[in-house]
């Protein structure tokens, strides 16, 4: 799940719906907020594209293809997300994808800035108050289900599956890739399937020493020139005999 922005005079996406988000939660512990993260420490150009630098090292979504000394993502007006503390039977949730401890959400947000009148306004909106959640924040978490093999993956913005920071050699659609590979289980797939090949009789090498090396060298270059050489000239001479007779 790709979560789309709430910035929108519903306040809201389909990703922060209600009646997904129950579903979310039920059976795998996680939940969209509708919120927005900010970052006013590190972003990318302005603080609601947080760049978030710490990446799970054990998850193949965040490890696969990824120089971990330059792995960022960055995440335009992302929503955060919450595992629950007490996981529904046989899940595990692991955060894949968390901001840095400057980070912190803010609920209210959407409204302030439609309301916005000037570059002032924005920066008041976006302003951090003494009850806005901290960092780090998750933006994007796994969760699975070992009793019945289902899984599900959540990035808190579209822009992880986005091409427009690829030229910024930042880990968006690696991260993005990454994850529709896992989810579909193709990793598994060619990691676990080896093809048996039977061996047959002519597909045994064959080894020659030095010694048949220089038979096969004295049979071709000499023997068999020579040989039938020595032949057409036989053959041209019994030939004349008869000939003359």
């Amino acid at each position: 799940i790709f979560a789309g922005s709430s910035l929108n005079a519903e306040n809201t996406s389909l990703a922060t719906s209600e009646n997904l988000n129950a579903y979310l939660e039920a059976n795998f512990g996680l939940r969209i907020n509708n919120d927005l993260v900010i970052d006013q420490t590190q972003n990318f150009l302005t603080p609601e594209f947080p760049v978030a630098s710490t990446l799970d090292s054990s998850s193949y979504i965040t490890t696969r293809g990824i120089n971990r000394a330059q792995a960022v993502v960055v995440f335009e007006v992302p929503h955060s997300i919450t595992i629950s503390e007490t996981l529904p039977p046989g899940v595990t949730a692991t955060s894949l994808i968390r901001t840095t401890p400057n980070a912190y959400s803010k609920t209210d947000v959407t409204s302030l800035l439609l309301g916005a009148q000037s570059e002032a306004d924005v920066t008041a909106a976006l302003a951090q108050s003494p009850d806005d959640p901290t960092g780090p924040l998750t933006l994007a978490a796994i969760a699975e289900n070992a009793n019945t093999g289902a899984k599900v993956i959540v990035f808190g913005s579209t822009s992880p599956a986005l091409d427009t920071y690829t030229q910024f050699q930042t880990a968006n659609l690696t991260v993005a890739f990454n994850s529709l590979i896992y989810a579909t289980d193709f990793n598994t797939f060619f990691s676990q399937i080896v093809v048996q090949q039977q061996q047959r009789p002519q597909d045994t090498p064959i080894f020659a020493t030095d010694q048949v090396l220089r038979n096969i060298n004295l049979i071709t270059i000499i023997v068999l020139p020579f040989g039938i050489l020595a032949l057409g000239i036989f053959v041209w001479w019994s030939g004349r005999e008869r000939a003359r007779r």
